[in-house]
This record gives structure tokens, C-alpha cells and sequence, in this order.
């Protein structure tokens, strides 16, 4: 990836300007160049999505009128399932947050010391776009390349496993064990919430008691023994 083309909506116009040129800076040192628009008001970001595409949000959480997590339901209703970076100097809206699917939350009192690992992380995650699937054999032998940002969760069977997908009404049988799809699966944002169950974590809508409810309107199960773990790492992830 040469350049990101981002953008920035904080109703305060300092705020805008000390964060713009941290990421851009954070991001040459990545060998990233980026062009970022920087948005006073969420309904000139959401105006100027008729004429751009954007690689990254990064969001205040606090404005009026339209505080950023709703700029973010907007943004998916939309279809737009670009990565969404939250900013709040409010610590408990992360949990606000989730509905939207973002890439990931970052406290304001801790921007300067987290911006460089984050950046890192979704230039990382931005560049092996293309490697992201899975290559593996269906259970009537036939090979197929699977991409994952489409797989919503894998369930167990005895001698194989069910694939889910998005738009796909029937799931699709492969050949292996559920530990080494959580083996492989782990770094690209999949979390095993059951010992029977692998989910993708972008499709997480919200958890309750011992279920999983995913925005695709599916439901998957939160074992007790996995509860703990699999909420410390979904956090881990989110933040």
C-alpha cells in the first residue's frame, strides 16, 4: 500500500489538527504516505462521501448533534464497511462502540502513546488484505480459497467443519480440525467462544449472558468455561 486516504471528523478544530498531522507523521514512519481530509462536522463527512472513497475513519466520539457513533451507523447502514479508528476522552463508550464493528478504540488521554502501535497494526492488517483466505479442502475433496472477511463463524462437526458465510444461505463443509482453523485463524481476527465455535469478530454486534449475536442476525454460543477468556481477548482487540 503507497497511500491511505483518510478521514478525520473532530468537532475541534485543534483536536483535528494535532491528530492529523500525528498520523501522518506515525504513518511515514510506517514508509506510508496518506492524504487526510479533516471534517469539523459529521454531516460534511457523510456529504462528501457522494464524490470519496475513504481507506480509514477516525472519529471523535464526542460532538453534537451527531455524536460519532452514530456517524458510524450511519456509515455501515450504509453498506460502507470501511475501518472505523473511535477517539473519546470517555473511556466506557468502547462499549457503545461495538455495534459498529470498529477496527479499534483509542482514549484521547493515551492518543500520543498508542497512535504508533495502532497505525502499525491496521497498515499491517491493510497490506496482507490480498492474503487474506483461507485455502482448504471441502469435504468432497474439491479445493477452494476462501475469503475471510466473508466467513462469519465455523461450527464443529465430527469429521469436519461448517463454514458460514455472508450471502451464503447453506454453509460449506471443510476438511480439517477446529484447532488448526483457530491456529490459522487467530491473527485475523477470529476468537473461539465455544469449544464447537470459531467466530469472526468483525461480526459482532453485542454479547449477551451466553450468546453471540452477530449483525448478520445470527446467534452463536459463549461456553461458560470460555466466557472470561474470550471477552479479555475481544476487548484486547477492540482497544
Amino acid at each position: 500500500m503507497n497511500k491511505l486516504t483518510i478521514a478525520l471528523c473532530d468537532d475541534d478544530n485543534l483536536m483535528l489538527k494535532v491528530v492529523s498531522s500525528t498520523v501522518k507523521s506515525t504513518l511515514l514512519k510506517l514508509n506510508i504516505s496518506s492524504e487526510i481530509r479533516m471534517f469539523s462536522s459529521p454531516f460534511q463527512l457523510l456529504s462528501s462521501l457522494e464524490t470519496r472513497e475513504y481507506d480509514l475513519f477516525i472519529l471523535d466520539i464526542e460532538m453534537p448533534k451527531l455524536d460519532g457513533i452514530s456517524l458510524g451507523m450511519k456509515l455501515r447502514q450504509a453498506g460502507i464497511d470501511t475501518p472505523i479508528i473511535y477517539l473519546s476522552a470517555m473511556e466506557d463508550r468502547v462499549y457503545d462502540s461495538f455495534e459498529t464493528r470498529p477496527f479499534t478504540f483509542i482514549r484521547k488521554s493515551r492518543f500520543i502513546d498508542d497512535i504508533y502501535k495502532v497505525m502499525k497494526r491496521f497498515v499491517d492488517s491493510s497490506e496482507s488484505l490480498n492474503l487474506k483466505r483461507l485455502v482448504i479442502r471441502e469435504s468432497n475433496n474439491r479445493t477452494v480459497s476462501l475469503e475471510l472477511s466473508k466467513v462469519l463463524y465455523i461450527e464443529s462437526e465430527i469429521k469436519s467443519q461448517k463454514v458460514y458465510l455472508r450471502d451464503n444461505k447453506e454453509p460449506i463443509h471443510v476438511k480439517c480440525t477446529m484447532n488448526y482453523l483457530e491456529d490459522e485463524l487467530t491473527n485475523h481476527g477470529f476468537l473461539r467462544s465455544h469449544r464447537s465455535y470459531l467466530i469472526n469478530c468483525k461480526y459482532i454486534q453485542y454479547i449477551e449472558h451466553e450468546t453471540v449475536y452477530l449483525t448478520t442476525g445470527d446467534t452463536v454460543p459463549l461456553g461458560r468455561s470460555k466466557s472470561e477468556e474470550f471477552m479479555e481477548k475481544y476487548l484486547n482487540l477492540m482497544t
